[in-house]
């Protein structure tokens, strides 16, 4: 925390724009996973459709074509929901790092952000903001906690292309069980060993989460009283 000195003012930020912004962001999400679904359930209809029509023209390759069809739709869902978890986390990670940035800016610290050593933005916006307003986003456990796992998952999407870590079968099938108990919503492929997001629940969970988190935080920093230099 800052020490009152001389020619100093008690001050609380304001933080109105950046709370609407943020607001409008989560809300701009939703209406995406809303449209990409709905959207994605009408190829799924359409693919059918084709599906259908060959069979009539190919009896017996029936096997074969729904075979096809159920890989098809369940690449265009996976394509999605994982670009979508991979989008929600970021948008924490830009969130905190403004909000780092704003507390910055109104108490014309003299840390910055990126002189934290940490390669987690999310941990070094959580880090620089418990050491400039005292408070640690880390208490929120649940929703914390909810986070790591979350981007433990974003990180298995963005740097293992979607496949279960290990490099032992052992490994892989501990893994892959804690993969299905964490999340569920989650298919994994026992031969191949990636995985498949199956629906937007996930989606939507991450969401809630981020924005209760967000409020929070928002809340919090808002509620402080700085000593600001004038």
């Amino acid at each position: 925390m800052f020490t009152k000195k001389n020619l100093s003012v008690e001050k609380n930020i304001n933080l109105l724009n950046f709370k609407e912004r943020t607001e409008y962001e989560l809300q701009y999400l939703r209406s995406y996973i809303v449209d990409i679904s709905e959207a994605i359930s009408e190829k799924g209809v359409t693919l059918e459709e084709q599906m259908i029509a060959d069979l009539d023209s190919r009896p017996n390759d029936e096997a074969v074509l729904v075979d096809l069809f159920e890989k098809e739709i369940s690449k265009l869902k996976s394509y999605f929901h994982h670009s979508s978890i991979v989008l929600v986390y970021t948008l924490l990670e830009s969130s905190l790092s403004h909000l780092s940035d704003e507390i910055r800016n109104f108490t014309n610290s003299k840390l910055l952000l990126q002189d934290l050593n940490d390669n987690n933005l999310i941990g070094k916006s959580i880090k620089y903001i418990n050491l400039i307003c005292d408070i640690d986003l880390k208490k929120e456990k649940r929703l914390y906690d909810r986070i790591c796992e979350f981007q433990q998952l974003r990180n298995q999407i963005v740097h293992q292309n979607s496949r279960v870590k290990g490099n032992t079968p052992e490994a892989l099938a501990k893994n892959a069980k804690a993969l299905e108990v964490t999340f569920s919503g989650i298919k994994i492929n026992y031969k191949s060993w990636d995985f498949h997001v199956t629906d937007n629940t996930l989606i939507k969970e991450l969401v809630d989460v981020v924005d209760e988190f967000l409020c929070i935080a928002i809340k919090k920093v808002n509620s402080q009283i700085f000593i600001v230099e004038i």
